[in-house]
């Protein structure tokens, strides 16, 4: 039964946090057509990408309301929208869209912190690395720069809902002052900012949030969204068996794939697969090259 629909604004993205939540155990799948949700009626949770981060803020915000349209009258259903962990893209105009869509009642929670990939947010800050987001090479990007750090900036530079914040000193008291601020601030407020310095900070936030009985999404890279994933839904899953098999995709030619990879090979051994290139992105050769592809996997994985 679907429980919870992460909507991202890329698909690298949208796999990223689908992949935290599925070490939980949960059944996770990624839709690249929503014509076809149907056939994802089993899944746990729904990663999808509205391919929205670097396209004008008038088509990303139409794109993400159809996708929340979608699932807006869905009773108890958790909905997250994914943002890129440097805020990059049309954070703002997307958040508007997603309450617009979910209804006056819904509130936007903003965690922008991802410990585990060095984003952590301390007195509204973004620091990448511990360096203030402004001065990462972000603010170099050529197709969407991000020249503030401040959070509730970078989120009113684009949205036209009141934004507010909630400080880490505040989360440190733990879950019941987080849920005391959320629901103070609410009723001001359809968008609240929250620092996070830890895993253990988040987690606490989801705890507040879910305390709160709010109808809270989720605007996040993905640590967040798996938090309030497992605090709903955890107790309900069913024990898997350990003999699951896992399929990675690997589309990144970064020096720190190339390192995850090597990782991967010496602690797993796991089958490898390499594509093509070429063939695949000539249209004459590409169906024949994913089905070789795909047949390797399923003679040599199995």
């Amino acid at each position: 039964m679907l429980k919870t629909v992460i909507i991202a604004d890329d698909l690298t993205g949208a796999n990223d946090t689908g992949a935290i939540i599925a070490q939980d155990g949960f059944k996770v799948g990624t839709v690249l057509d929503t014509n076809k949700i149907n056939q994802f009626k089993e899944f746990d949770v729904l990663c999808i990408s509205t391919n929205s981060r670097g396209i004008a803020k008038e088509d990303a915000y139409k794109r993400v309301a159809s996708v929340a349209n979608l699932f807006k009258n869905k009773k108890g259903l958790f909905i997250s929208k994914r943002c890129d962990s440097t805020l990059r893209g049309n954070v703002g105009i997307e958040i508007d869209s997603i309450l617009d869509s979910l209804g006056e009642n819904a509130i936007a929670i903003v965690v922008a912190s991802f410990p585990d990939s060095g984003r952590t947010c301390i007195g509204d800050y973004l620091l990448v690395h511990d360096v203030p987001l402004e001065k990462t090479e972000v603010a170099k990007d050529a197709v969407s720069p991000v020249n503030i750090s401040r959070v509730t900036e970078i989120v009113k530079k684009q949205s036209r809902f009141n934004v507010g914040y909630i400080p880490l000193s505040k989360v440190l008291q733990g879950a019941d002052a987080v849920k005391s601020a959320i629901l103070k601030a609410a009723p001001t407020y359809r968008i609240i900012v929250i620092d996070a310095r830890t895993n253990e900070d988040i987690k606490e936030i989801a705890k507040g949030c879910i305390a709160t009985k709010l109808k809270i999404v989720a605007i996040d890279p993905g640590a967040f969204t798996a938090c309030m994933n497992h605090e709903l839904y955890s107790k309900t899953l069913k024990s898997s068996s350990k003999s699951r098999k896992i399929l990675l995709g690997i589309g990144s030619a970064s020096s720190l794939t190339r390192k995850q990879v090597k990782a991967l090979k010496e602690k797993y051994n796991p089958l490898i697969v390499k594509t093509d290139t070429p063939r695949f992105f000539d249209k004459s050769t590409r169906e024949d090259e994913i089905n070789r592809v795909v047949q390797k996997i399923i003679s040599e994985g199995a």
